[in-house]
């Protein structure tokens, strides 16, 4: 009984309408996209820092906790618009990778203003069997 109710589940998102995430970086491309941050609690450890550096998203330098990362990804979120969001490096990774530094570009609206664009780099790392942000930072 239980592999067939593991299978239900793992279809479940598909038959819902909705992709499935593949892997870390197709969680973060979900949570762009969705501007939802339910997902990236996956991504974020209670027992490791993250570190932030994007001042176009408002973030200052500095570690943040997993909390502190999700309550500050809902406010980009509550105030922000994606247009579109897609990894331009990174995307494809070794099976035996343990460290993924990735690159997206970001392109949103506040309010009624013009896109604009960001392109942020993500690094991940592998812990436990697991994905763990560890780093998200503003690229020049």
């Amino acid at each position: 009984v239980l592999p067939f109710l593991a299978l239900v589940v793992l279809e479940a998102p598909a038959a819902a309408g909705k992709p499935a995430a593949q892997g870390p970086l197709g969680i973060l491309e979900g949570v762009f996209r969705q501007e939802s941050i339910q997902e990236l609690r996956r991504l974020v450890s209670r027992g490791e820092k993250v570190y932030l550096s994007s001042p176009s998203l408002g973030f200052e330098d500095g570690y943040y906790s997993g909390d502190q990362v999700c309550l500050l990804m809902e406010e980009v979120f509550r105030t922000r618009v994606t247009v579109r969001f897609n990894f331009l490096k990174g995307a494809e990774l070794p099976p035996d990778a343990s460290r993924i530094p990735a690159v997206a570009r970001w392109t949103y609206r506040i309010g009624k203003s013009k896109d604009r664009t960001v392109e942020i780099a993500f690094t991940l790392i592998r812990r436990d069997g697991g994905w763990i942000l560890k780093e998200v930072r503003d690229l020049p």
